[in-house]
């Protein structure tokens, strides 16, 4: 699956929909404790102390906020943080709605008289962090229209006033109100121009490192651009070129000169030598794509075992021996084959190549339960120090290397170290001049990231991970693109044939299939499928795709942070537990906030019950 790398608009903002849904859940955990608080103040302080307090007014305040806050809670519940906007509008819609709730209990505790009317900066203060510019002195500017409206109403008689007994009478002349409004108004609006400068700076930082990070992604397209570019125009020539010469060679070199046949055969060689180059930048560039490819359990003890077999031949022409010293039994985790496989050919290709003549390459395979270590250790010319630190810069050969041979790229370990990172892994290499090089891999296992085992019982339990929460959609049908051929806006253009029609769906993952032809996948509404089908046909005649799949019922289960740490680890993990679990995930998408499950509605509840084994959410 591939994510969109582009930066959204509302990067200024500091919070993302899903952080940001977060922090509503906060906000109403603080409002059922403002509600706990009203209630025991009025039991304690009205029923039980005798206080001469509004009890009926104060109660019915408080069953407002309850009610509001269960709205709240159950729109939560009910609506995945799909979009920042809608959600930044419902924080100001409840902000409104507890600043008119907090102006009521003031006038029903005392209005002007009461201590704790500048609570009111507490709301600018969270403006100032969610909001910006004009936002939060809007904020400001309402809590005061309502407090001073308030104390007005009071003092015309036009509400009453409820007089608390501890205050003087002062409290009750004009200019011991004009002074409190004065210094409510001077808080409030010092509070929101030093909320918004402190902000505004922040943000404009932050926008110049976005753009920044715009900058360094576009680059980094362009050179992946170019590389595929020159990786479709090259393979073609320069394989027809190879397989003449081949030919030529095969039929005609017993006719020609020795010094004519010695040419065409280094011919050979350098045309092998672009083939790799061809190769080694289609990886490169593929690694990426790579990453979010679909993950299923690999014995890596398996594939070593074939990668070494495969590279015996060489070996014994260079009179080398490998050695291959693997665990007794599988060593399988969940990750990408095509990855793991690149890392292991290059490391041990290129300890056959740069070896010495009748030396030994020894390749090592350990399981050790939360990370898999995998090792090349070789006795050929070995690394100088300060080639060490540039061996895995793209196109950089070792001076020895090129001492020893004209042949290779440059790109093997550049190659070798993008697939580790993308695997959440680290590469370390140890070795001197003429004393061989050893490369050692450490991969996570995500099967068992997060894991604690018990050492006197051995009982494994999990490290369960705190997220915002776990929405649901349900009655849902998931429509699969499969195997297209891409052109750049054709993307955007399936999509947008469902937007076009106003049909509802959930983009959820685009990838590649083994021949790198497009996939992409969504969902809609079961009850849209009518207006769906003619849109179908009109994808599959414009598009060519080999396939549209729909699968329904389907269940969407999204978790949402605030932040996954490792999120393709984590993916990783969770699949292969839910695939032990029987439950087939139909496709996955994730992004830093959030990570998404399709499956068919009768796994549902085991799907919930996986989960729930891993995370922690509020109900």
């Amino acid at each position: 699956m591939q994510q969109d790398s582009r930066i959204p608009p509302e990067t200024s903002q500091f919070v993302s929909a899903a952080s940001l849904r977060v922090r509503l859940d906060w906000f109403n955990n603080l409002r059922w404790a403002a509600a706990g608080i009203m209630l025991v103040a009025v039991l304690v302080v009205g029923v039980i102390g005798g206080y001469p307090l509004p009890v009926l007014p104060m109660l019915v305040t408080t069953a407002v906020l309850v009610l509001l806050n269960l709205f709240y809670v159950w729109r939560n519940r009910r609506t995945a943080p799909a979009n920042i906007r809608t959600e930044i509008r419902l924080v100001k819609l409840q902000m409104a709605g507890d600043l008119l709730v907090l102006t009521v209990l003031l006038n029903l505790t005392g209005g002007v008289e009461n201590p704790l009317l500048f609570i009111y900066v507490v709301h600018v203060i969270i403006a100032s962090l969610l909001f910006k510019g004009r936002e939060i002195f809007t904020v400001a500017w309402f809590a005061i229209l309502l407090f001073t409206g308030e104390v007005a109403l009071e003092f015309f008689d036009v509400i009453p006033h409820h007089h608390l007994l501890s205050a003087s009478e002062m409290t009750h002349e004009l200019p011991y109100i004009l002074t409190t409004l004065a210094s409510f108004w001077l808080v409030l609006l010092t509070s929101a121009w030093m909320g918004a400068t402190i902000m505004g700076h922040n943000r404009t930082i932050k926008d110049e490192l976005v753009a920044r990070q715009e900058e360094l992604i576009q680059a980094d397209r362009a050179k992946t651009d170019f590389f595929r570019f020159v990786t479709h125009e090259v393979k073609s020539p320069v394989s027809t070129a190879q397989s003449a010469v081949e030919t030529a060679l095969e039929l005609e070199g017993g006719k020609m000169s020795p010094s004519t046949s010695d040419l065409l055969t280094r011919a050979v060689g350098r045309l092998e030598q672009a083939t790799d180059i061809v190769k080694d930048l289609a990886d490169l560039t593929r690694g990426s794509i790579l990453a979010r490819d679909a993950l299923r359990p690999v014995d890596v003890r398996e594939l070593v075992a074939h990668v070494v077999e495969n590279q015996r031949e060489l070996a014994d022409r260079r009179d080398q021996t490998i050695e291959l010293e693997p665990p007794d039994g599988p060593v399988v985790m969940t990750t990408s084959r095509t990855m793991v496989e690149k890392i292991v050919v290059n490391l041990v290709s290129n300890a056959v190549r740069y070896n010495r003549k009748g030396g030994r390459v020894t390749v090592g395979l350990e399981d050790r339960g939360d990370r898999v270590v995998f090792t090349v250790r070789d006795e050929g010319i070995g690394i100088e120090p300060a080639d060490q630190e540039r061996i895995f810069d793209e196109f950089y050969r070792a001076r020895a290397a090129q001492r020893m041979t004209n042949l290779g790229t440059g790109l093997g370990l550049p190659i070798v170290k993008r697939f580790v990172t993308n695997l959440q892994g680290t590469i370390q290499v140890t070795s001197a001049p003429d004393e061989g090089a050893l490369f050692r891999v450490v991969l996570p296992t995500p099967r068992r990231r997060g894991d604690r085992r018990d050492r006197e019982h051995g009982d494994v339990t999990h490290e369960r991970i705190e997220c915002g929460g776990l929405m649901e959609r349900g009655g849902l049908c998931l429509i699969e693109v499969l195997g297209f051929a891409w052109r750049p806006g054709m993307d955007a253009g399936i999509l947008d044939k469902f937007g076009d029609a106003g049909i509802p769906f959930s983009y959820l993952s685009i990838g590649y299939d083994a021949r790198r032809r497009r996939n992409l996948s969504l969902c809609v509404n079961l009850l849209d499928l009518d207006r769906v089908s003619p849109l179908l046909d009109e994808v599959a005649a414009e598009f060519g795709p080999e396939l549209i799949e729909r699968r329904e019922p389907v269940v969407k289960l999204t978790l949402y942070g605030p932040h996954f740490n490792e999120r393709y680890a984590l993916v990783a993990e969770i699949f292969s537990a839910l695939s032990t679990q029987g439950v087939d995930v139909h496709t996955v998408g994730s992004s830093v906030n959030s990570i998404s499950f399709v499956m068919d509605a009768a796994d549902r509840d085991r799907t919930i019950a996986c989960l729930r084994e891993r995370f922690d959410w509020p109900e």
